[in-house]
Order: structure tokens, then C-alpha cells, then sequence
């Protein structure tokens, strides 16, 4: 019998050493979990260059290995998500380690992504829940406010980062 590979894959570089504790676990209860990062091939120079500009709603904010917090433009890391994506074709399952918006914006056949589980999951659980969300940074009030309330949830946002 073939075992299902399963691809982890955060926006930011790859090992996070937040999540090295939860993936060994995985591991030993016999999964085979592999781990990736978004901007693990980029370089410095690279990576700032998908900062969020003045015009940009939708930040996304991520670690490096060296455990600095980088905000990105969700923009302009869209087609370096996509890319990673398609380079795990042997993976039976990738989860996408971010909690952003990416319904209907990426491809692949068995794409697990945290945002679409959540909002679903709160809202079988109770659809008359007034939620209060913390987020890394102030200027993802805008988006995360809007997808809760897309999902029908009275909302409040505070900032505040790991």
C-alpha cells in the first residue's frame, strides 16, 4: 500500500521553527509530511521586492529561518505561491499554512487551505457568532473583516504579532 505525501507549505521560508513541533508529530504517527516555504529560493534582494506597496489591501505576513517577520504584498506573491504549488506534483495533499483569502485563486487537485476550513468550520458550529480576530498586522483589519462578514459573522480585528 502507498503512503499519501503530504507537502506543508508556509508563504514565508521553510523550516519554521513554530511548526517544527506539530510536523515531528505528524511524522511520528507515520505520516509523511514534507515541509516547503513560498520564498525558500529567494534572496533577500527578492523577497523585498514583494513588500506591500501604499495601494496594496490584501498584506500577508510570514516568517524567515532566521525568524524575522516579513509582511508581503498578497499581489505579488501570488504567482511565486502558484509555482511552489506546481513544483509538488508528487504530493497528494498540499495544506497552505496561511489563513489569507485564496478560494478560487490557486490550482491543484487536492489543495488544502486553512482560510476555506476555518470559516466553514465556525460557521457550523454557530452562525450567530460575534468574533473577535487577531492578526499580525493593523493593515489586515480591511480583508480579514471582509471575509468574515462575507461569511456572515459580526466582526472585530486587533493587531497584534507573535
Amino acid at each position: 500500500m502507498q503512503h499519501s505525501k503530504i507537502a506543508v507549505v508556509t508563504i514565508g521560508q521553510a523550516p519554521r521553527k513554530d511548526m517544527a513541533e506539530d510536523i515531528q508529530q505528524l511524522r511520528e504517527a507515520g505520516l509523511h509530511v514534507h515541509e516547503f516555504g513560498v520564498l525558500d529560493s529567494l534572496s533577500s534582494e527578492e523577497i523585498a521586492t514583494l513588500s506591500p506597496s501604499c495601494e496594496d489591501s490584501d498584506v500577508l505576513v510570514t516568517l524567515l529561518t532566521n525568524g524575522r517577520q516579513v509582511k508581503l504584498s498578497k499581489q505579488k506573491l501570488m504567482p511565486y505561491i502558484q509555482s511552489c504549488i506546481d513544483d509538488l506534483h508528487e504530493f497528494t495533499w498540499i495544506l497552505l499554512m496561511c489563513t489569507g483569502d485564496f478560494a478560487n485563486k490557486l490550482s491543484y487537485k487536492n489543495l488544502l487551505l486553512p482560510d476555506r476550513m476555518m470559516t466553514n468550520l465556525v460557521k457550523g458550529l454557530h452562525t450567530e457568532l460575534a468574533i473577535g480576530l487577531i492578526g499580525p498586522e493593523p493593515e489586515q483589519q480591511q480583508s480579514v473583516a471582509e471575509k468574515w462578514q462575507k461569511a456572515q459573522f459580526d466582526v472585530t480585528f486587533s493587531a497584534s504579532s507573535p
